[in-house]
């Protein structure tokens, strides 16, 4: 074998495994999500859960949901901002059993 062919070959299986390595993006959420407690309903289209303030996106399932929380409720929130920004708004809310 040439050593043409055999660099052909050695890059050929590199490129193989770096697939192999690559994170599969199903698995990846759309949204970061945010689990926590509810420690404020400081308005209608704002939750505090564990102290962070979030806006939550009007017309979302999340603006109806927001008017059956309670404060101490535990809550997993979508949000389609990073989950430590100050761009983070809720896009849906989801209840937690309390334990």
């Amino acid at each position: 074998m040439s050593h043409r062919h055999e660099l052909l070959a050695l890059l050929a299986s590199a490129a193989f495994l770096t697939t192999l390595a690559t994170p599969v993006s199903a698995n990846t959420p759309a949204f970061p999500q945010l689990t926590g407690k509810v420690t404020g309903l400081p308005g209608g289209n704002r939750i505090e859960v564990d102290g962070h303030t979030y806006t939550v996106v009007s017309g979302t399932e999340a603006t109806e949901h927001i008017k059956s929380l309670h404060i101490g409720d535990v809550v997993g929130l979508k949000l389609e901002g990073p989950t430590a920004g100050h761009s983070s708004n809720v896009v849906k809310i989801d209840a937690h059993p309390a334990h």
